[in-house]
């Protein structure tokens, strides 16, 4: 039986205590609700789960797949991240692409995971935090539901075609969200008042190098 209450525990109080809202003087700072926080398994069983994990950095979440693993920076490494998401919020997980030394067919892709999925998730990758509507259609994708690809990235040498082209030593943020916040789904979210705003997703992270 997945262990959903070790994933949920707690998470309420951080999705709601630790969040970002821009102003006129935050000039980094995201300019949506940012969710800065999250409990994290790397195991469709849900254990071991890292808890209050900074999920505004790229490498906290995707740069390890095993709870005891040593984090590297993007692109990260295969695999998933089950997550604690707060359903009026977003993810913006921030990352830098290197300004060299990366091969020239450097690609990866983003999917919904189909174990433990959650609601329908909307995505970008957009150099502007919190930014669902970027002008490449190849660098967004909405409604996507368990088992579906997202976003796709390449370099601008790439040739894998039909993708989100990321510009070297540019940073960008990787932002998601539930599509319908209000979407039931009584397995993956929460249904007691304590926590009926948290759901709980996977992501796959998927690189080629």
């Amino acid at each position: 039986m997945l262990d959903f209450a070790s994933l949920i525990v707690g998470a309420s109080l951080l999705a709601k205590m630790d969040t970002v809202i821009s102003n006129g003087f935050e000039t980094t700072a995201c300019p949506y609700v940012q969710q800065e926080n999250a409990n994290v398994s790397y195991s469709y069983n849900l254990t071991p789960v890292l808890q209050n994990v900074d999920v505004t950095q790229f490498q906290n979440v995707w740069g390890r797949n095993s709870a005891n693993d040593t984090i590297v920076p993007w692109p990260g490494k295969n695999g998933y991240a089950v997550m604690t998401i707060n359903r009026p919020l977003i993810f913006a997980t921030r990352f830098t692409v290197p300004a060299s030394g990366l091969s020239t067919t450097l690609n990866g892709r983003f999917s919904h995971g189909a174990t433990v999925p959650g609601p329908n998730l909307s995505m970008a990758i957009s150099s502007t935090c919190g930014d669902f509507d970027p002008p490449s259609a190849f660098c967004k994708v909405g409604n996507a539901g368990p088992g579906v690809q997202m976003v796709g990235w390449q370099l601008p040498t790439g040739t894998a075609g039909n993708r989100c082209v990321l510009t070297p030593g540019q940073t960008y943020y990787a932002n998601f969200k539930l599509t319908n916040p209000n979407a039931v789904d009584t397995m993956n979210c929460g249904d007691s008042p304590s926590n009926a705003y948290i759901c709980v997703i996977s992501i796959l992270n998927n690189v080629t190098p």
